[in-house]
């Protein structure tokens, strides 16, 4: 019994860390396709 809780806790963490990465990469996807626009901005206006 013990050992199906460490495995479900590991499974948990393991799922908590994945969430987190793909929750970081689609911040990163959108901050990339959004700097091609922000870059034309400034030079519109500077």
């Amino acid at each position: 019994m013990q050992r199906t809780r460490a495995d479900f806790e590991n499974y948990r963490k393991r799922v908590e860390a994945e969430k987190q990465s793909a929750h970081q990469m689609g911040q990163t996807k959108s901050v990339m396709k959004l700097l091609p626009v922000i870059d034309t901005i400034e030079r519109a206006f500077c």
